[in-house]
């Protein structure tokens, strides 16, 4: 994800690092129209958040691109946000001060939205998810409304 790039920049290897690890995206489920309502789509999602838990990812992330995959997610156990401006992962471990990354969407879709779970347990720093409604100059946690945290005992708090 563009966010290790983003960490690997201001010099925080061990963030990238942990944060590529920990982070799992599924970038797209596409289904032939002739075996779509067949459960071939939630087989696939399942499949790939069962295979990231097994190995080790925390969160899986994906972006949804219309209301059907909006109801995917949802009915894998996902949350689905609503149309907002960003995903945001804030990744806290003892190294100096909490890293906070934003995946904006560009528009193109203006039905796509963030969809997010919590697989497992992150092994060591707290991985904190949120979203972010209006991107603002100078942004602050103000402008950012945490959804959940894992942490390395797999404890998630909303």
């Amino acid at each position: 994800m563009e966010h290790t790039k983003a960490f690997l920049g201001i010099g925080r290897a061990d963030a990238a690092k942990a944060v590529t690890r920990l982070i799992a995206e599924t970038d797209g489920i596409a289904v032939r129209p002739d075996h779509r309502r067949e459960g071939v789509g939630r087989k696939i999602k399942l499949f790939c958040d069962s295979f990231a838990a097994r190995h080790h990812a925390a969160i899986m992330v994906s972006v949804t691109t219309n209301e059907a995959a909006a109801g995917l997610n949802h009915e894998a156990g996902h949350i689905v946000f609503e149309r907002c401006d960003g995903l945001v992962i804030k990744y806290v471990d003892t190294v100096g001060e909490p890293l906070i990354w934003l995946h904006d969407l560009d528009g193109t879709i203006p039905e796509a939205a963030w969809s997010v779970s919590v697989l497992g347990k992150t092994y060591g720093p707290t991985i904190v998810v949120g979203e972010q409604r209006a991107i603002r100059r100078g942004n602050t946690d103000k402008d950012i409304q945490w959804v959940f945290a894992v942490d390395a005992a797999g404890h998630t708090v909303a």
